[in-house]
């Protein structure tokens, strides 16, 4: 072992700073996060194009090159091209194996790996260890969770299950060099028909892949790999032209491109597993709107909120439970994040479009009034002035939801193609202290519900321009007329909504309360007649 790694002459000024490697996490590398470094000046830097003794190179199939020491079996992606970050890794190597060969309580398998993660600006190094039997990580002594950043976890079955999860990360990003066990693929398959199945017949799964996505992660798995080609009904070939495909020098390669397709996918499904309580004896989600209460208490609605979406026509009730559905216990699905976005979207771009014609009706409609204004008697006039004003006001909110929809457009049709994490922080910033997401409500509702205050108002209007006659007879006609289609509406609006509960929607609401304070007054009623019969 000493023999297999050395530091050379140009780096020892630089290896003396170098502290101890610290504990780190896959999801914690830094691989995103360096500074590129491309140039002219690049020859000017040391950096050498032979082999580095006994480490052998990959390339990640996003391009990023890393080492691999099979002797020792270390893994890393910082540059050791470069003689002083080689310094650097050999030294943080040296110090790590001597320390693992104090700890008599833990001894390092075959099937282990160490993980060096170089931070070359501050001349840092971190490390983890993966198992590749267990398929986790580990370290050789204990670990705080705090330190790792690795949060909320409530079991050690759940941080068990990070663990793994972490280590299908390490996979992703290390995934040519290791031939990955084929039960990994079968069990893989196994979970994206489960995925498919469950997402089809069940609108509350917990799956963290739509059906179409589970279908078109399957078919790329099961048609990847090179026996499934030699096997297939559409090309026929012999054992031997199968066998030198599979022998051949793109085969390692292609199984390492397999590799980390698999652990991208199982990172995806392990996520799953730890937001869910995957295992757990008690406690664990089954469904996608269950919630679990983690000691914080859900937000109870303001005294004002009824009222408002009463006055909303109870559209801010709505989202509201739309909000509330989409992010049980702050946990978000890539699919429902894009159908609320998407929903959304396709209701502004309707309203905006009915506001336009609207407030463009609306103007003609006051322009009109206002030329006709004092050209009948004070009956007409009056109902002119009632007209014009109405008119005035729909055109004002249909300009504002007009101006609303526009703008909520621009700010929703990017999230349409975007992911759960752009959810997660959307949700965390429209969030309010003191009344949660109310005030989103209320907001996501506001363009559409301008567009029904601009129709009462547009209604008014026509009802004054029908009214310039003067004639009773005619205006009896025209006010029963109108009574009757109030009418009508209101019977027709109340069997639209019938299905909702009360607190959905305002004629759910309105129509509730009337039916209770009905039975109230009937039920005294029959309570003083009972008293008197008793007297």
């Amino acid at each position: 072992m000493q023999n297999s790694i050395s530091i050379t002459q140009d780096s020892h000024y630089a290896t003396e700073r170098l502290h101890f490697p610290t504990k780190t996490t896959p999801s914690k590398s830094l691989r995103y996060c360096r500074p590129k470094r491309f140039g002219p000046q690049i020859a000017l830097r040391g950096h050498s194009g032979k082999s580095i003794p006994s480490w052998s190179q990959y390339v990640h199939p996003e391009g990023l090159r890393y080492y691999y020491n099979s002797s020792l079996h270390v893994v890393t992606d910082a540059n050791m091209q470069n003689d002083r970050i080689y310094g650097l890794v050999v030294l943080a190597l040296r110090h790590l194996l001597a320390w693992l060969q104090t700890q008599v309580d833990f001894k390092r398998g075959d099937s282990q790996e160490i993980v060096l993660e170089l931070n070359e600006d501050e001349d840092r190094c971190q490390y983890y260890m993966v198992d590749h039997e267990l398929q986790t990580i580990l370290y050789a002594d204990e670990a705080n969770t705090e330190d790792l950043d690795i949060r909320n976890m409530v079991s050690t079955s759940q941080l068990n299950l990070e663990l793994q999860r972490q280590y299908w990360v390490y996979l992703e990003y290390f995934p040519m060099h290791k031939e990955l066990n084929p039960s990994a693929r079968l069990q893989l398959i196994g979970m994206l028909h489960h995925s498919t199945i469950d997402t089809l017949s069940s609108n509350n799964s917990t799956s963290v892949l739509s059906s179409s996505q589970s279908k078109n992660y399957l078919d790329i798995i099961q048609n990847f790999t090179a026996p499934a080609v030699a096997t297939s009904d559409a090309y026929r070939l012999s054992s031997y032209n199968a066998k030198c495909l599979l022998s051949s020098p793109g085969a390692p390669e292609s199984r390492g491109y397999e590799t980390c397709i698999i652990a991208r996918v199982m990172e995806d499904f392990f996520r799953g597993r730890v937001i869910h309580f995957y295992g757990e004896a008690e406690g664990a989600r089954l469904a996608r709107r269950e919630y679990i209460d983690e000691g914080d208490e859900a937000d109870p609605k303001s005294f004002w909120f009824k009222p408002v979406s009463w006055l909303l026509f109870g559209q801010p009730s709505r989202k509201l439970q739309l909000i509330e559905a989409l992010g049980v216990n702050s946990i978000f699905y890539k699919d429902s994040w894009k159908e609320f976005n998407a929903s959304h979207v396709s209701e502004w771009k309707r309203t905006t479009t009915m506001a336009l014609t609207l407030m463009i009706v609306d103007i003609l409609s006051i322009t009109y009034l206002h030329e006709s204004q004092g050209k009948h008697q004070i009956i007409s006039n009056i109902a002119f002035q009632i007209g014009w004003h109405a008119g005035a006001m729909s055109a004002i909110s249909c300009f504002g939801s007009l101006i609303l929809g526009l703008t909520a457009i621009s700010v929703h049709e990017p999230y349409c193609s975007s992911h759960a994490g752009d959810a997660a922080s959307y949700f965390k910033n429209a969030y309010n202290e003191v009344y949660g997401y109310q005030p989103l409500a209320i907001v996501l509702g506001l363009p559409y519900v301008m567009l029904l205050w601009a129709l009462l108002g547009t209604g008014v209007t026509f009802m004054s321009l029908a009214l310039r006659n003067e004639h009773i007879w005619s205006m009896t006609i025209l006010g029963s007329v109108v009574l009757l289609m109030v009418g009508l509406i209101i019977w027709a609006v109340r069997a639209l909504h019938s299905g909702e509960r009360e607190e959905e929607g305002v004629f759910s609401s309105v129509c509730s309360t009337v039916v209770a304070i009905r039975n109230n007054v009937f039920c005294r009623g029959d309570a003083s007649l009972k008293a008197m019969d008793l007297v």
